[in-house]
């Protein structure tokens, strides 16, 4: 059991020194480096505060979408501009729905998630951070 410990705890020590290296910056001579990726690119806690998707799903979604009503891998041009005009007309008719006041279905799992987010958001000053990131790690 000694060894499984010793294992884990060198696992977790090398996964914690990647997280860090590449997502906060290594601290030096008591300044933090910079991180491979700015914390602003990927931190998604102002894109809660303001109820906005926290990945490219819906992105990931539609390019499947498109690729599935393409029906073949390599379209002629013809073909692909074809699918693209109908792609706007699609498009151009949901935004006039939303105008309109039309309600795009959601999933409502994620509304849920994002309703719970939300709220730990907005109550995260007020919260001690390692609660705060196990709410959110409950929440994910």
């Amino acid at each position: 059991m000694d060894s499984l410990d010793a294992d884990t705890d060198e696992t977790l020590s090398d996964f914690l020194a990647y997280f860090e290296s590449t997502w906060l910056g290594i601290v030096q001579r008591g300044r933090r480096r910079r991180s491979k990726f700015d914390v602003a690119m990927w931190n998604v806690y102002s894109r809660v505060e303001d109820n906005l998707p926290r990945t490219n799903n819906s992105v990931e979604g539609w390019q499947r979408a498109f690729d599935q009503r393409m029906s073949v891998t390599h379209p002629t041009l013809g073909r692909l501009v074809s699918k693209l005009r109908k792609e706007q007309a699609s498009t151009e008719l949901m935004i006039e729905q939303h105008a309109m006041g039309v309600r795009m279905r959601k999933n409502k799992q994620y509304e849920v998630v994002n309703t719970r987010l939300q709220a730990l958001v907005a109550r995260y000053a007020q919260d001690d951070v390692l609660v705060f990131l196990k709410a959110v790690a409950h929440n994910l």
